[in-house]
């Protein structure tokens, strides 16, 4: 075979291997479409059944009673798409309440921004989001908090899941899984997440502890120590922020 007849059949096995690609990319696109349509199907359904509203973003796996449910990649039958990094397929004032837990930190803080903003143009007015998210102080201050045994505690528990065979338990360790593992993209102390909510048009921001709202419907509704299966753990590393959305109808 010469080298024309060669170079002739790597060039169809090029162009075969670049169709399968598109063909598979256009799959993916209209399944996605399918989906999203098949989603805003259940919105409406969940927007005419329920006169109370809300709505939990990057829910995951973990359906919420009474909440619409939502995640990018959905991991439960009752979980529906959205893509809150995009506009919100909601008309203003929708909701009552908006609730997401350990999820903005996977998204840039301009996307976070967008998304807080999303938040509150479809929260009625003096509509409630609560947001829970790794706290960067808790995490910096591991350097610091040597001595302290919950910090200890924490080092260890992340350090042991993390590595192979190693038990150099170091801060520095942990510090820099928290910004480079799990697809974290921007991590917020209290007060960058109290900026951002503020910047997003929400006030009274007040912090509170995991579990716990002076507002009835955002009581008990954390599950990320159940989804790592340590609840020491998840209320170590979470804060929690609420504001109001504030604003006349």
């Amino acid at each position: 075979m010469n080298i024309r007849s060669i170079l002739r059949r790597s060039e169809t096995l090029v162009e075969l291997v670049r169709e399968s690609r598109n063909v598979a990319q256009n799959v993916r696109n209209i399944i996605r479409r399918r989906s999203q349509s098949y989603d805003n199907v259940s919105f409406q359904e969940y927007l005419s059944t329920h006169t109370l509203r809300k709505l939990h973003i990057g829910a995951g796996d973990d359906a919420l009673a009474g909440w619409l449910n939502t995640d990018i990649e959905p991991g439960a039958d009752d979980v529906f798409f959205l893509d809150a990094t995009k506009p919100f397929p909601f008309n203003d004032n929708t909701f009552d309440y908006v609730y997401s837990e350990h999820m903005i930190e996977h998204i840039s803080r301009r996307d976070a921004s967008f998304m807080l903003n999303e938040c509150r143009r479809v929260l009625k007015p003096s509509g409630i989001i609560r947001i829970a998210t790794p706290d960067l102080q808790v995490i910096a201050g591991l350097y610091a908090g040597n001595g302290d045994p919950d910090n200890q505690y924490y080092i260890k528990w992340i350090t042991d899941r993390l590595t192979n065979n190693t038990r150099d338990y170091q801060p520095g360790f942990v510090i820099n899984q928290a910004f480079y593992n799990w697809g974290h993209q921007f991590l917020y102390d209290g007060e960058l997440l109290a900026i951002a909510l503020r910047d997003a048009g929400f006030t009274d921001i007040q912090r509170c502890s995991m579990g716990c709202s002076e507002d009835e419907h955002l009581r008990g509704i954390e599950s990320h120590g159940k989804f790592i299966k340590d609840d020491n753990v998840a209320a170590f590393e979470t804060m929690i922020l609420e504001g109001k959305c504030s604003r006349e109808s």
